[in-house]
This record gives C-alpha cells, structure tokens and sequence, in this order.
C-alpha cells in the first residue's frame, strides 16, 4: 500500500510539471500571436534573389525545343528526303 501512494504521489508531481510546462508553452504562443508585443519579434521571411541569365541574343520567353520536339523535326526532315 504504501507503494502504490508513492507511485501516486509520483504521478501527481509529474502532471503538475506538465501542466506548467504547458502554460509556459502557452505563454510563448500568446506572445508570438500578440501583434502589439514589441518583445516577441516574428521571424521575417527571406525572399530569395532572382537571378537574371544573359539572353545571348535570344528573344525574348525563347524555350529551345526538347528532345521530342527535336526527334519529330529529325523524322520529318528524313520523311521529305525519302520523298
């Protein structure tokens, strides 16, 4: 029996410091919330730089053709010399 209230015991102590820690969590997400609240800064978000590549001529939006469109403009070409 006396185990048992020790274990109880035991078990309240660590609800009790859960339950502060718990506040404490509460505290923090409070301050982060606030708006008017000079002292909990909101992290700034970092926009990242846009890197700008030389166009080397090109026109402008200009996409290069991929390897399908590349392959369809090889079969045509050898169609018309077949023809």
């Amino acid at each position: 029996m006396e185990n048992q209230g020790k274990i109880r015991e035991g078990i309240k102590a660590d609800i009790q410091q859960l339950k502060e820690q718990m506040s404490q969590s509460l505290e923090a997400l409070n301050a982060l919330q606030s708006p008017g609240d000079s002292c909990a800064q909101r992290p700034q978000q970092r926009v990242p730089k846009t890197q700008t590549f030389p166009s080397y001529d090109l026109p402008p939006n200009y996409t290069p053709p991929s390897e399908m469109d590349l392959r369809h403009l090889n079969a045509q070409k050898s169609q018309r010399g077949h023809s």
